[in-house]
């Protein structure tokens, strides 16, 4: 299972370029959402430490589970 992972910075300290409001919707919203719907296509077919790991599987149901999300 995959965790959203914890910002090195915060939320504000990349202003001006983006805003403190811009980086909590686009990380607690959507970066949030990714994860949650890796976890959830992948379901149990997985025990991989990493992302990469999924990604170079060779097994046909991680494949599926994977375009299931394209």
């Amino acid at each position: 299972m995959f965790v959203l992972p914890k910002l090195p910075y915060g939320y504000g300290d990349l202003a001006p370029i983006f805003s403190d409001r811009t980086m909590r919707f686009h990380y607690d919203k959507h970066h949030a959402a990714y994860v949650k719907t890796t976890n959830e296509l992948l379901g149990s077919h997985v025990t991989a430490d990493s992302l990469e790991e999924v990604v170079r599987d060779p097994a046909p149901e991680t494949r599926q589970a994977l375009r299931r999300a394209g």
